[in-house]
């Protein structure tokens, strides 16, 4: 028979909580494009952006992440998704600031989010009217595996 008696104590916490900074700091500049619309969704970390292009025309939104927890998260590359058919149109994502530190302790990421209306390839002419196009954008971040906590 084993016993055992005594006391054990786990110090502090720790939490997950990597989420959108402030959904109204997405400010869209415009170069022939309108009806620039944008919806994040903090639980899957995912946003939605569309707009009516012209040809040539371009958006691009900034986006801020947040680490509002205690363990530290590192970026992986984001995921583009189309939301209908994007013939002319594409989407690039690119993180602005400081690009080398992990997400800890209230340090924020920002995106720029560009849709352009531009030929498919360099065959292609572009479109004689205007598209309106969407795209989804999955932003990831995973626990980081060695270092801070």
């Amino acid at each position: 028979e084993l016993v055992l008696e005594g006391t054990a104590t786990v110090k502090g916490s720790s939490d997950w909580n990597v989420h959108f900074a402030d959904e109204t700091t997405t400010t869209p500049s415009e170069v022939g494009a309108s009806n620039a619309t944008i919806t994040l969704d903090s639980n899957k970390l995912e946003g939605t952006f569309s707009a009516t292009l012209e040809p040539g025309g371009s958006v691009a939104y900034e986006v801020s992440i947040v680490n509002g927890g205690t363990i530290a998260a590192e970026a992986q590359a984001p995921v583009v998704e189309v939301v209908g058919e994007a013939n002319y149109a594409k989407c690039t994502v690119e993180e602005v600031g400081d690009t080398t530190s992990d997400l800890i302790d209230n340090t924020v990421h920002t995106y720029k989010v560009t849709l352009s209306c531009d030929a498919v390839d360099s065959t292609d002419d572009l479109p004689t009217s205007e598209v309106k196009e969407t795209f989804k954008v999955k932003f990831k971040y995973v626990k980081k595996t060695s270092g801070t906590n």
